[in-house]
């Protein structure tokens, strides 16, 4: 997938040596990204398919790529300046008063419904122009998307119909203006210009919600009707928002109502959605150049998602403001190429009075990465409202780390030595001190760990080596911290786990040796902590003691000696060691319900073992048919032992080892 920064990059030189003596071919400026060519030269078509369609060097307007313009109107009711009608314009049931606006494909007419007797705005396609059919396609779209958008800040639509072979519809007439025709180059007042995206941010998360992007937003795109809820912002006497009547008007008493959506796009794959598939060919660019999300400006309507719409209100917050929008170019073209290269000005830096809280919620909108922007309209205006209570809000300043990564991606050439000399201090510097905080935590680990590793040795180990000082196994102490790490053998070698003697023979099973079945081995994880209390420097640990020699209190149970004597008579041939291959030492309680799990205390049901023995599948019952087989008694006593909680088997062996010495 290409990298849209470097292709943003490769654009931008591609545009500065367009009109210089020695313009660059594609082949040229993408010589050293050859793998970027075909993504490059796709762009610049598109660019200058859209150049071409609006007009190199003017500011967008209706044209072939937005056929139908949005319903402007004079500044104050009442005032329009309307020009004639067609004489043979007529439409059943509108009394035609006069022409309001007219783009390259669509005009739009103030009329009195004659039934209902009141004014509303007409929009058909012009008569004198040929409408191909994705024009048309928009035109439905259009109307389909508004008529099931029945929301107080949205223009409502009231009728459809065709009159003359010209498809039509009206809607709601909006006297009092564009909100661009407000702004007028002028910020609102910072409190003002939030509270107002904040209820355009309802109105469209209302319109995500049933599956229609607008991707056209703008502030031409909103009218002011008079009247509504008002919002009264108080500023400072000397406050520079104030000098204009037009602005206090709008703060003072306005419902903002959206319209224009003829280049909405309908999402879920619901009814009218096939319209579309017309006009959102891969490299077609729709929309209005400073309002467009980049993803927009890339000319990718499949990804063009409510993100789009989400960057759109943060450039309307943005040109609110500021009085401008976040980018204008000479033409469109270098508007487009602002919007998906360069990041925005932070608004403080044009209008200083603008809250740090607001501008973080503005340029958290107008992120380069959709997933970047709040996730839903909803979620913004949620955050515009928690600035206007004075709470925490959720978006944050771009941290430097991020600047520094745009700043860089920007200027390859000039930060590629600087980044790889600091890539190898840097890393340099990182091993040493990873290295260091590894040896402290691999030290402070093995001083927690002491204790328990003398557990283990102790309940392991202590009884052939340790318990009975005449007969120690090895000359070995195992609690002798001493004897441990200074034996010649080198059982413990502090900080080096493969050396150590003692680790070896647990690992390979000759301690205890593997032919001694009952004794039980090291869980894996008891092995792990004897690894790492060595791994830490081996840290010493109390010496042996009084309640280390008192005898060890061993249960008494006549049900796991029953269930041992039925093991060792009917199972112990098949499953002793060297026949019973991957299969269970039977002998081995540790194993049994430690290690295999095969006995799950206190539950028969869940225990592989007693299932087996009421098997009737021949390759799965225990014992086979041509061996011993256990009498029911036999089995009943397993299943009674498992149910009370698998009692530990006698430790018969180390007994009759301990007799022998006695006898010695």
């Amino acid at each position: 997938m290409p990298n849209d920064s470097d292709v943003s990059e490769l654009l931008l030189r591609w545009q500065e040596a367009r009109f210089s003596t020695k313009p660059l071919s594609v082949e040229d400026v993408c010589a050293a990204h050859p793998d970027l060519l075909a993504e490059v030269r796709r762009r610049i078509q598109a660019l200058e398919a859209m150049e071409r369609r609006l007009g190199l060097g003017t500011a967008p307007t209706d044209s072939d790529a937005r056929p139908v313009a949005a319903p402007t109107v004079a500044e104050g009711p009442g005032n329009q300046v309307l020009a004639p009608a067609p004489e043979d314009l007529h439409i059943p049931g509108y009394d035609v008063l006069g022409l309001i606006d007219q783009g390259g494909m669509g005009s739009v007419y103030k009329a009195r419904q004659v039934q209902l007797k009141r004014l509303v705005a007409l929009k058909m396609i012009r008569g004198d122009v040929h409408a191909r059919p994705e024009h048309l396609a928009r035109f439905r779209v259009e109307a389909e998307a508004v008529a099931q958008l029945q929301h107080p800040n949205i223009v409502q639509i009231f009728d459809v119909g065709e009159a003359g072979g010209r498809p039509y519809f009206s809607m709601e007439f909006v006297e009092g203006g564009s909100l661009a025709q407000k702004i007028a180059g002028q910020p609102l007042p910072p409190r003002a210009a939030a509270e107002l995206v904040a209820t355009l941010a309802d109105a469209i998360h209302f319109a995500h919600e049933r599956g229609v992007v607008h991707r056209d937003l703008k502030p031409a795109n909103v009218l002011i009707a008079a009247g509504g809820r008002k919002t009264v912002i108080q500023e400072a006497p000397s406050s520079p928002y104030q000098s204009s009547d037009g602005l206090r008007l709008l703060i003072a008493d306005c419902t903002l109502k959206i319209t224009d959506f003829g280049l909405a796009k309908r999402l879920n794959g619901e009814p009218g959605a096939s319209a579309l598939a017309g006009q959102t060919q891969s490299g077609m660019i729709l929309g209005t150049p400073s309002y467009m999300a980049p993803e927009q400006a890339a000319g990718k309507p499949r990804e063009i998602g409510p993100p789009a719409d989400v960057y759109a209100l943060g450039a309307i917050l943005y040109e609110m403001l500021t009085g401008k929008p976040p980018f204008s170019g000479a033409t469109s073209l270098d508007t487009l190429l602002q919007v998906m290269a360069n990041d925005p000005m932070p608004p403080s830096r044009a209008q200083p009075r603008v809250p740090r809280d607001l501008e973080n919620i503005c340029l958290k909108c107008l992120e380069k990465s959709p997933a970047r922007r709040y996730a839903t309209a909803a979620a913004l205006g949620d955050d515009l409202r928690r600035f206007l209570n004075g709470l925490p809000i959720n978006a944050r300043s771009i941290s430097f780390s991020h600047r520094a990564v745009k700043w860089a991606r920007r200027r390859p050439e000039a930060t590629l030595l600087a980044a790889v000399l600091l890539l190898v201090l840097g890393w340099v510097g990182r091993a040493a001190w990873l290295h260091h905080r590894a040896e402290r935590d691999a030290r402070e680990m093995a001083a927690q760990l002491a204790p328990r590793a003398r557990q283990i040795l102790h309940q392991y180990c202590w009884s052939c080596h340790g318990e009975d000082s005449k007969h120690t196994e090895g000359h070995l102490d195992v609690l002798d911290h001493r004897m441990l790490l200074n034996d010649p053998r080198e059982l413990v070698v502090p900080g080096n786990v493969p050396a150590s003697h003692l680790i070896r023979r647990i690992e390979d099973n000759s301690m205890p040796p593997e032919q001694e079945e009952e004794f039980p081995r090291l869980a894996s994880d008891e092995l792990e902590v004897l690894k790492k209390w060595v791994e830490g420097g081996a840290p010493p640990f109390a010496p042996a003691g009084p309640d280390d020699f008192a005898a060890a209190h061993e249960p008494e149970s006549k049900l796991a000696v029953e269930v041992k004597k039925a093991f060792q008579d009917k199972c112990y041939e098949c499953h002793r060691l060297g026949n019973a291959k991957n299969g269970i030492k039977v002998l081995n309680y540790d194993l049994l319900v430690a290690k295999r799990k095969v006995v799950v205390p206190g539950n028969p049901s869940q225990s592989s073992l007693y299932q087996s023995l009421l098997s009737t599948d021949p390759k799965k019952v225990m014992p086979p048919p041509d061996a011993l087989e256990l009498s029911e008694l036999e089995i009943d006593a397993i299943r009674r032992w498992i149910a009370e909680g698998a009692p530990a088997f006698p430790r018969t062996h180390r007994a009759k080892e301990k007799d022998k010495n006695a006898s010695r």
